[in-house]
């Protein structure tokens, strides 16, 4: 049978990128402060032993679509068995379920956790803007879900966005309008069920903790534009 060496190439150059996506969402779920040693387990060595694999893949290609006949099918025959392993694909589903499993411990690690347009509608009520104590440095998580969706898998997400100010309840509350975040201001007007998760944090740290966290959550779910995303390769 005719082996397409472009498949064979693309398959694992997706399973490396999976697992590479893994190690860095537990990485910066980490650094966050979430304990998340018990899904992380040898993914950073998978991870590397992938990308390694990747390579030497991709060059046993790139070389064999330069020889001859008998040249392809040594290069083919030499990388057989690790072309079968990434196919098979477990280990970009097990992969998937740690990058889930950490972003879940993220979500969890939340200071506060409220449906948007409850939060929205307590600030519009209150005289002092500064009432309900999140009128301070931190970073924020906009996340839409499934309608009717109260099962608490935050990982399940449809879309997020990621967002971060010196006084966060001036800027959540400005996100999902014309002048914020088109995507949350759509999710919003249209009612649909858009979550809110906070994390307050010292002003000397929010760069460091917004940049940890579009890391977490990069992918082409998230929300933030391509200047703010660190990469897309975490959700395909």
């Amino acid at each position: 049978m005719a082996v397409n060496l472009k498949n064979v190439k693309d398959t694992v150059n997706l399973a490396a990128e999976v697992l590479g996506a893994a190690a860095a969402v537990i990485e910066g779920a980490k650094q966050l402060g979430v304990d998340v040693d018990a899904v992380g387990g040898a993914v950073k060595d998978a991870a590397g032993g992938a990308a390694n694999g990747a390579r030497v893949v991709a060059d046993g290609i790139g070389k064999g679509f330069g020889a001859a006949a008998d040249g392809v099918g040594a290069a083919v025959g030499a990388l057989g068995g690790a072309a079968k392993a990434f196919q098979d694909s477990r280990e970009a589903a097990e992969a998937r379920k740690k990058i889930n499993a950490a972003r879940q411990s993220i979500f969890e690690g939340a200071s506060t956790v409220m449906p948007l347009h409850k939060f929205v509608c307590q600030q519009d009520k209150a005289a002092d803007a500064a009432f309900n104590g999140f009128d301070m440095p931190g970073c924020y998580l906009i996340a839409k879900y499934q309608k009717g969706d109260h099962d608490k898998n935050y990982s399940d997400y449809l879309g997020i966005y990621v967002g971060s100010s010196e006084h966060m309840s001036e800027d959540i509350v400005s996100t999902p309008t014309r002048q914020g975040d088109p995507d949350v201001y759509a999710d919003y007007k249209y009612h649909q069920n858009v979550m809110l998760f906070v994390f307050p944090c010292e002003l000397k740290d929010l760069e460091e903790r917004r940049d940890l966290l579009l890391r977490s959550f990069d992918g082409k779910r998230l929300y933030n534009d391509a200047d703010a995303s660190l990469g897309r390769w975490g959700d395909r």
